[in-house]
């Protein structure tokens, strides 16, 4: 399966976030990006081809960055390869993206999304780390 489970770098000794997302009758776990996660990202980046253009590269960071954070996929059709695996694993694994139900790449962003919002009380966030709900139940600078 690749980057599952003990196989990710960094510790995961459940002090980091993670989510759990639900597919049909499979799952995706993933977890908070670290430093370790960063670097895993950067590295399976320099496996995949050289970009054509900014979708390309979008698409390869956004692939680069659920591969690192994913913890667990069981009963999909999805894996990726270890990071030793070479240069044509990733290229595969990466040209199989195209596969993927857009829906379904979607929710597994957001979930990686959710599990890197900074720590801390809701209301000292940026308001653009805020849902649209809690930007509209925000008191604006006028009502002060």
């Amino acid at each position: 399966m690749g980057l599952t489970g003990k196989q990710q770098p960094g510790a995961d000794n459940g002090s980091w976030p993670s989510k759990t997302i639900h597919w049909g009758d499979g799952h995706i776990t993933v977890v908070r990006r670290t430093v370790g996660r960063a670097k895993t990202a950067q590295r399976i980046v320099a496996q995949l081809p050289p970009a054509e253009d900014f979708s390309d590269q979008t698409h390869q960071q956004v692939f680069a960055r659920l591969a690192s954070q994913t913890t667990e996929i069981e009963g999909l059709a999805i894996s990726f390869p270890d990071l030793g695996d070479g240069v044509d694993a990733w290229r595969a694994a990466y040209a199989e993206m195209d596969n993927w139900d857009d829906p379904l790449l979607n929710l597994w962003y957001e979930a990686v999304e959710d599990v890197d919002r900074a720590f801390g009380p809701r209301d000292l966030l940026p308001t653009r780390e805020l849902s649209e709900a809690e930007r509209k139940k925000q008191p604006s600078a006028e009502s002060s």
